[in-house]
């Protein structure tokens, strides 16, 4: 985990990690810019809500826990645009096991669909 709460340096820490294991840099972009006091909470949050879908590689390298398959991008973006950061801080995330639940049924992929054919269940967000 980078110390930075800048997700550029995030992001290039990561990039490095995996040129330094397989030289070359995969095709990839930052899809949120959005700053936050507390980047090691919000990591350890997101990665708790997308663990059905992290992808392991077969070598290890730093940031090689930050790659996520088959997961609906769009769902994803609209729950971080929602969602209130600092109430990781008191230790109060709104959230409860449903929710998790309801997210991730949300952003499933049918083995059918491609990303370019996904719909959201919207009825299934508990936001």
């Amino acid at each position: 985990m980078c110390n930075s709460p800048r997700s550029t340096d995030r992001f290039m820490e990561v990039n490095l990690g995996f040129f330094t294991q397989y030289r070359y840099i995969p095709q990839c972009s930052i899809r949120r810019d959005k700053a936050t006091p507390i980047p090691r909470l919000l990591e350890k949050h997101l990665h708790e809500i997308l663990d059905e879908w992290k992808y392991t590689f077969d070598k290890k390298f730093g940031g090689s826990s930050e790659f996520f398959i088959n997961l609906n991008e769009e769902v994803l973006l609209d729950y971080l645009d929602s969602f209130k950061y600092t109430d990781l801080l008191v230790g109060k995330v709104e959230m409860k096991t449903d929710d998790y639940e309801a997210i991730k049924q949300a952003i499933k992929l049918d083995k059918k669909d491609t990303p370019e054919l996904l719909t959201i269940d919207e009825d299934k967000l508990p936001f």
